[in-house]
Protein backbone atom coordinates (compact mmCIF):
# COMPACT_ATOMS: atom_id res chain seq x y z
CA UNK A 1 0.00 0.00 0.00
CA UNK A 2 1.42 3.44 -1.16
CA UNK A 3 2.22 5.72 1.93
CA UNK A 4 0.12 9.32 1.36
CA UNK A 5 1.57 12.15 3.92
CA UNK A 6 -0.92 15.19 4.12
CA UNK A 7 1.73 18.10 4.10
CA UNK A 8 -0.19 20.26 6.52
CA UNK A 9 -0.80 17.28 9.35
CA UNK A 10 2.32 15.41 8.12
CA UNK A 11 0.08 12.48 8.79
CA UNK A 12 -0.11 9.04 6.78
CA UNK A 13 -3.97 9.23 5.82
CA UNK A 14 -6.27 7.51 3.94
CA UNK A 15 -7.14 9.65 0.53
CA UNK A 16 -10.48 9.88 -1.15
CA UNK A 17 -11.19 11.06 -4.55
CA UNK A 18 -12.24 14.64 -4.79
CA UNK A 19 -14.66 13.45 -7.95
CA UNK A 20 -16.08 10.33 -6.95
CA UNK A 21 -15.26 9.76 -3.05
CA UNK A 22 -13.54 6.29 -3.79
CA UNK A 23 -10.57 5.09 -1.54
CA UNK A 24 -7.29 6.16 -3.26
CA UNK A 25 -4.96 4.35 -0.36
CA UNK A 26 -4.75 0.84 -1.91
CA UNK A 27 -3.59 2.70 -5.24
CA UNK A 28 -0.57 0.68 -6.18
CA UNK A 29 2.79 3.09 -5.83
CA UNK A 30 0.85 6.37 -5.48
CA UNK A 31 -0.14 6.28 -9.31
CA UNK A 32 -2.48 9.44 -9.08
CA UNK A 33 -5.36 7.72 -11.03
CA UNK A 34 -8.47 6.69 -9.29
CA UNK A 35 -9.29 3.43 -10.00
CA UNK A 36 -13.56 4.38 -10.16
CA UNK A 37 -13.79 6.92 -12.30
CA UNK A 38 -9.58 7.76 -13.59
CA UNK A 39 -9.33 11.45 -12.20
CA UNK A 40 -5.68 12.41 -12.06
CA UNK A 41 -4.96 15.32 -9.66
CA UNK A 42 -5.64 15.58 -5.87
CA UNK A 43 -6.90 13.99 -3.27
CA UNK A 44 -8.71 15.04 0.06
CA UNK A 45 -7.01 14.70 3.30
CA UNK A 46 -9.71 12.83 5.40
CA UNK A 47 -8.28 13.89 8.37
CA UNK A 48 -7.71 17.81 8.12
CA UNK A 49 -9.60 18.00 4.66
CA UNK A 50 -6.44 19.38 2.94
CA UNK A 51 -5.70 18.62 -0.47
CA UNK A 52 -2.80 16.41 -1.09
CA UNK A 53 -1.36 15.85 -4.27
CA UNK A 54 -1.18 12.24 -5.27
CA UNK A 55 0.13 12.47 -9.06
CA UNK A 56 3.58 12.63 -7.51
CA UNK A 57 5.93 12.87 -10.19
CA UNK A 58 4.29 15.35 -12.86
CA UNK A 59 7.61 15.68 -15.16
CA UNK A 60 8.13 12.48 -15.11
CA UNK A 61 4.65 11.06 -15.88
CA UNK A 62 4.77 13.13 -18.91
CA UNK A 63 8.16 12.62 -20.24
CA UNK A 64 7.77 8.78 -20.07
CA UNK A 65 4.18 9.12 -20.87
CA UNK A 66 2.36 6.85 -17.61
CA UNK A 67 2.03 7.28 -14.16
CA UNK A 68 3.13 3.11 -14.34
CA UNK A 69 6.30 3.40 -15.50
CA UNK A 70 8.74 1.42 -13.45
CA UNK A 71 11.61 4.95 -13.49
CA UNK A 72 8.55 6.53 -11.69
CA UNK A 73 8.75 3.92 -8.73
CA UNK A 74 12.18 4.39 -8.23
CA UNK A 75 11.48 8.47 -8.16
CA UNK A 76 8.70 7.78 -6.03
CA UNK A 77 10.98 5.56 -3.65
CA UNK A 78 13.46 8.00 -3.27
CA UNK A 79 10.71 11.09 -2.20
CA UNK A 80 8.88 8.43 -0.05
CA UNK A 81 12.08 7.69 1.89
CA UNK A 82 14.34 10.67 2.05
CA UNK A 83 12.37 13.38 1.02
CA UNK A 84 8.98 13.07 2.97
CA UNK A 85 10.92 11.85 6.26
CA UNK A 86 11.96 15.45 6.88
CA UNK A 87 11.07 19.43 6.88
CA UNK A 88 13.51 20.45 4.35
CA UNK A 89 12.46 16.99 2.00
CA UNK A 90 9.10 17.97 2.58
CA UNK A 91 9.30 22.17 1.32
CA UNK A 92 10.99 20.60 -1.64
CA UNK A 93 8.41 18.02 -2.49
CA UNK A 94 6.06 21.12 -1.88
CA UNK A 95 7.21 23.18 -3.88
CA UNK A 96 7.73 20.99 -6.89
CA UNK A 97 4.16 19.93 -6.69
CA UNK A 98 3.25 23.51 -7.13
CA UNK A 99 5.43 24.71 -10.27
CA UNK A 100 5.83 20.98 -11.67
CA UNK A 101 2.25 20.48 -13.41
CA UNK A 102 2.69 23.87 -15.84
CA UNK A 103 5.92 22.06 -17.03
CA UNK A 104 4.80 18.88 -17.32
CA UNK A 105 1.77 19.34 -19.67
CA UNK A 106 4.63 21.40 -21.90
CA UNK A 107 6.73 18.07 -21.98
CA UNK A 108 3.55 16.19 -22.79
CA UNK A 109 2.74 17.97 -26.35
CA UNK A 110 5.84 17.51 -27.73
CA UNK A 111 7.69 14.11 -28.76
CA UNK A 112 11.20 15.62 -28.82
CA UNK A 113 10.79 17.16 -24.86
CA UNK A 114 9.76 13.87 -23.80
CA UNK A 115 12.97 12.27 -25.39
CA UNK A 116 15.01 14.82 -23.78
CA UNK A 117 13.89 14.65 -20.23
CA UNK A 118 14.09 10.84 -20.18
CA UNK A 119 17.56 11.23 -21.22
CA UNK A 120 18.16 13.60 -18.61
CA UNK A 121 16.21 11.94 -15.77
CA UNK A 122 18.36 8.57 -16.77
CA UNK A 123 21.31 9.26 -15.23
CA UNK A 124 19.49 9.94 -11.74
CA UNK A 125 17.24 6.76 -11.98
CA UNK A 126 20.23 4.98 -12.36
CA UNK A 127 21.91 6.08 -9.51
CA UNK A 128 19.04 6.02 -7.20
CA UNK A 129 18.42 1.90 -8.52
CA UNK A 130 22.27 1.53 -8.07
CA UNK A 131 21.42 2.77 -4.33
CA UNK A 132 18.44 0.42 -4.29
CA UNK A 133 15.50 2.53 -4.84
Amino acid sequence: MAKITCPNCHKTVAMICPQCQANLTPVNKNIGTCPRCHFTGVGVCPTCRMQVQYSACFIATAAYGTPMATELDVLRGFRDSELECNPVGRRITDLYYSTSPPIADVISRSGKMRAFVRRCLSPLIDALKRKGY
